[in-house]
């Protein structure tokens, strides 16, 4: 099973024709966690399918235990490697893809990430971050990448406040990288600076 997250409190509009489900205005929760989607699945040449979710958006979302496995286990070792911690939220959409028999589902994404009171490790201790990353990736049943925008309004790192921090990101399977260390993308100018 791919992302077994235990929901509860579950309501929606579905509809099910020929292999085609939507699911339009769903909410949910996991604990304070709240979520809101609307859902499309095309399940009509299986083994294969596809599920789009679109106008997501998850409040008061913690990397706890019960979200780190439902989590990919290469994607919950990078997590829990950089000891993630806080309170997020999460917007945007979501693919997911199935291609065949014995083959891993592979998962696209555009999402604006929320943190509040979050904490990570990655090279230097960082505490206390208020702010936003605009993430945009892939992952395809074995590694994963995301390239996005990190605007962070405040962190603590080694106890010295550091406000208005942007620019690049690059997060994938090893590393995350910022300001001109990350790829260069197609974009004429190359990789910017971080800058606070």
């Amino acid at each position: 099973d791919w992302f077994p997250y235990r929901i509860y409190k579950v309501s929606g509009d579905l509809r099910w024709a020929d292999g085609q489900l939507s699911i339009q205005d769903l909410s949910a929760q996991h604990g304070k966690t709240r979520l809101r989607a609307n859902l499309t699945a095309d399940l009509t040449q299986q083994p294969r399918w596809r599920l789009q979710i679109t106008d997501q958006a998850e409040d008061g979302m913690r990397t706890d235990e019960d979200f780190l496995s439902a989590l990919p286990l290469r994607q919950a070792e990078v997590l829990r490697q950089r000891n993630v911690d806080g309170t997020f939220s999460v917007a945007g959409a979501l693919h997911l893809t199935r291609p065949g028999v014995g083959l891993p589902v592979t998962s696209g994404w555009d999402l604006l990430l929320n943190a509040e009171e979050a904490g990570w490790s990655a090279g230097l201790p960082i505490q206390h971050a208020f702010g936003q990353a605009r993430l945009r990736g892939h992952y395809d049943g074995k590694q994963f990448w995301s390239r996005g925008t990190l605007a962070m309004d405040s962190l603590i790192c080694r106890n010295l406040q550091v406000t208005r921090l942007r620019g690049p990101l690059w997060i994938d399977s090893e590393r995350l990288l910022l300001g001109d260390r990350v790829p260069r993308d197609s974009t004429p100018d190359g990789p910017k600076p971080l800058v606070a």
